[in-house]
């Protein structure tokens, strides 16, 4: 029953859950259906999320975007298109630094799957120090117990990790992810803090927004109750994105109309206000906007999420 009559502002939404007890995994088939949908996409993916750890819906997204592009250079080849002709799909992340040390592996699978895991540069150094003590072992002598690998760090070395060049030229995209951090003076000092970041949202092309409680973990997905609402609407997605993008940079930009040469030049703007943010840090001068590339020293071998 509605509570009033319907406005032409109103939207029409679909509410999601996570009911392990009934079986309703409806969250993961929408997420799982936005992957397959921004695949298909050509202007952007943003992705604000509490905890970013699910590697199954990464894999997704890559592999479906793939197979686009693949049907993209056929068509491309025969009417003489080139690689610069490619439309790319800006993918933006913002998530915080894992909430424990044993959510790092399972963030840094997800994230070197997008080819986006080095900014976990403590999990980076412990990987390649395992991996260096067990390089060693094969020159030891044979009666020395030989130490195995481990879980955690034998799933990150079967991942490909794609680089920049093979993100762009095989997939089609262009991701960066940022954490948050805020800044004020106190005792005549600049201070930093990071921005925790408890929502989960995502925006697909102007048109699809699902925003609720499920993270982007196997949990949130299977195991936990949430709840979801999931829409697409253009002019919802549109408004929620220029919020959003504005407030993250401190009013500087918000994507435009997201036309191509808008996404260009947000991208450019994005990384660049992230980097800047750093270096502002680095000589106590206050930062614009709340932006920050994502870095986390820690490590851990143990694996939550």
């Amino acid at each position: 029953m509605l509570l009033r009559k319907p406005e032409g502002s109103d939207s029409t939404v679909q509410i999601i859950r996570t009911q392990p007890t009934e079986k309703d995994c409806s969250i993961q088939e929408i997420y799982f259906k936005a992957a397959d949908n921004a695949s298909l996409a050509f202007k952007y993916v943003y992705v604000e999320n509490q905890y970013f750890q699910y590697e199954e819906w990464c894999q997704r997204l890559l592999k479906k975007r793939q197979q686009v592009m693949r049907l993209w250079n056929d068509a491309a080849q025969k009417k003489g298109s080139s690689l610069s002709d490619m439309p790319l799909l800006h993918i933006f992340i913002v998530i915080p630094m894992p909430e424990l040390e044993e959510m790092i592996p399972r963030t840094y699978d997800a994230l070197a799957t997008l080819g986006q895991h080095e900014g976990l540069n403590g999990q980076e150094k412990l990987i390649k120090s395992e991996n260096d003590q067990v390089l060693a072992q094969n020159f030891a002598p044979s009666y020395r117990r030989k130490k195995p690998l481990p879980l955690a760090i034998a799933h990150a070395k079967e991942i490909s990790k794609p680089n920049v060049d093979t993100l762009r030229n095989v997939f089609g995209v262009k991701i960066c992810t940022a954490m948050l951090n805020a800044c004020g003076m106190i005792g005549g000092r600049w201070r930093y803090r990071e921005i925790y970041i408890h929502s989960k949202l995502l925006l697909v092309d102007d048109v699809f927004c699902t925003l609720g409680s499920a993270n982007l973990n196997q949990r949130s997905m299977v195991g936990d109750s949430e709840l979801n609402m999931a829409t697409i609407d253009p002019v919802l997605t549109k408004g929620l994105r220029k919020r959003v993008w504005s407030m993250l940079s401190g009013g500087a930009w918000d994507g435009a109309e997201c036309a191509k040469t808008d996404l260009k030049s947000t991208f450019h703007d994005w990384t660049e206000l992230m980097i800047n943010n750093q270096e502002y840090q680095k000589r106590s001068k206050a930062m614009k906007g709340f932006l920050m590339p994502l870095q986390d020293g820690r490590s851990s071998v143990k694996r939550y999420g």
